[in-house]
């Protein structure tokens, strides 16, 4: 009797055990849809406001090492009009955030010769525009790389348009355009 006794004392251990397991799984897996780390290292909480994240954003993608060209900048130029928390949702902050850095990262990685890079968000009658111009050396390629995809994709989840035009006389413009919309009005339809 008494092992009997000792087997259920191990059970009932090992299923406290397995129940904090799966409670420590549920916490790390709604960190992670709250949170996005950037390829600097720098951890967002994505429930700040969109504005604040677009600054962190910029911030740290502009310092980092490794990319070449960001080294040649010398103005930096950033404002972003905040947007209403109703119109995105987490997701959509992360897809927004990932498309400024990647942006940002293509500035550093492809325009040669760069002295300044605008980023900026601008509302304007229920629309909002995020764009990432540079006076680098503008688009040499027609090719479609990866993150010209995950541009492109962020665009069309929030129902919006993408482009990514050469300036004249040199430069890049790389821009989001998307409709301000309830996220949970937009659900139920």
């Amino acid at each position: 009797d008494a092992t009997q006794e000792e087997l259920l004392l191990q059970l009932e251990k090992l299923n406290h055990e397995i129940r904090e397991i799966g409670e420590y799984l549920n916490l790390e897996a709604l960190t992670t849809k709250e949170s996005l780390r950037l390829g600097s290292g720098l951890k967002l909480e994505l429930k700040r406001s969109i504005h604040e994240l677009f600054y962190q954003v910029y911030t740290s993608t502009l310092e980092r090492d490794d990319l070449e060209y960001l080294k040649t900048m010398k103005v930096k130029i950033r404002a972003f009009d905040p947007i209403d928390e109703k119109y995105l949702n987490l997701e959509q902050r992360q897809e927004l955030c990932l498309f400024l850095e990647e942006a940002l990262c293509n500035v550093g990685k492809h325009a040669k010769g760069v002295k300044r890079v605008e980023a900026t968000g601008k509302e304007n009658q229920g629309w909002y525009t995020l764009s990432i111009k540079d006076n680098g050396s503008g688009i040499s390629s027609l090719t479609e790389s990866k993150g010209t995809q995950l541009l492109k994709n962020v665009a069309k989840s929030l129902g919006g348009d993408f482009r990514r035009d050469s300036l004249f006389p040199k430069g890049t413009l790389c821009e989001i355009t998307w409709q301000l919309t309830d996220y949970k009005s937009r659900r139920k339809q």
